[in-house]
């Protein structure tokens, strides 16, 4: 990156994606109004610890730039909002980063994570978090203490059970879930009944229509599968030829990144479900 960027201190925002920058001066701290900062798709492999001086950073997309560690200092950065990191090395976030208390949009997918810090929850502002495709073991718990959580996307790792209070710890906000692709063998028996479907969506062909993925595990019991499988969602009408439902968009990141590709779905397919039809 050539230092003469960092004398521009009234920068708001830097947009440095798909260039060949291997390294990111100090001198970037300098600049204190930055509000955008993207630096994906270069081959980084680290962030500098003066990243943390840019107070007023509101969001930081560093996609696959090869990224093994984020720096302490990333918890200095007290109006953060958005973060994306998905691509790259890390096994672990550090425990600093739940010091942002105002990040709404966290994705983290396509990672080596292992484990999160255990007081996730004092992410208390997180809406939409995305840590699809790595390795985490347990479930992380904490995350069902963010209130305003909307969002949760586990899939693709090697989580094998469900807390026990799985149930009744989701928060009220919760919209989706989704627990596909993990080595999932059984619930707790007080789950089995039914995965907690969280609030109803607005949408005036199926009032309560909401989602809880959690299709291509490995449950013994069929029943208990199809409970908490995205093709037993309570659909008591839909009118006649409908082969697809729109579901809200989900809102996102205050500062979108511009080839980002963690967007849902705003369609679930209704095709091969049975539901009884309006006449």
């Amino acid at each position: 990156m050539p230092v003469q960027l960092t004398q521009l201190t009234n920068l708001t925002t830097l947009t440095l994606d798909y260039n060949n920058i291997n390294y990111l001066p100090p001198e970037i701290g300098n600049l204190k109004n930055l509000i955008n900062l993207n630096i994906s798709y270069n081959p980084l492999h680290a962030l500098t610890p003066a990243i943390g001086n840019l107070e007023n950073l509101e969001a930081l997309w560093c996609n696959r730039i090869g990224l093994k560690e984020i720096p302490k200092e990333i918890g200095k950065l007290s109006k953060l909002d958005t973060f994306g990191a998905r691509g790259n090395e890390l096994k672990a976030i550090p425990v600093e980063m739940t010091r942002l208390t105002k990040l709404r949009w966290l994705t983290l997918e396509y990672n080596h994570i292992e484990y999160l810090p255990k007081n996730m929850d004092k992410m208390e502002s997180l809406v939409h978090c995305n840590i699809r495709q790595n390795c985490l073991k347990e479930f992380p718990a904490s995350l069902l203490k963010c209130l305003d959580l909307m969002f949760l996307q586990l899939n693709h790792n090697q989580i094998r059970r469900l807390p026990d209070d799985f149930q009744s710890a989701c928060p009220p906000a919760l919209e989706m879930i989704d627990l596909r692709h993990n080595p999932i063998c059984d619930l707790p028996h007080e789950q089995h009944n039914l995965i907690r479907y969280t609030e109803a969506l607005p949408t005036a062909a199926a009032p309560e229509l909401a989602s809880a993925s959690a299709s291509s595990n490995a449950w013994p019991h069929a029943a208990t599968a199809l409970a908490v499988n995205a093709t037993a969602l309570r659909l008591p009408a839909v009118p006649a030829g409908a082969t697809a439902l729109r579901l809200p968009v989900v809102p996102a990141p205050r500062h979108a990144d511009p080839l980002g590709r963690d967007v849902l779905g705003t369609y679930i397919d209704i095709a091969n479900i049975r539901i009884r039809v309006v006449e």
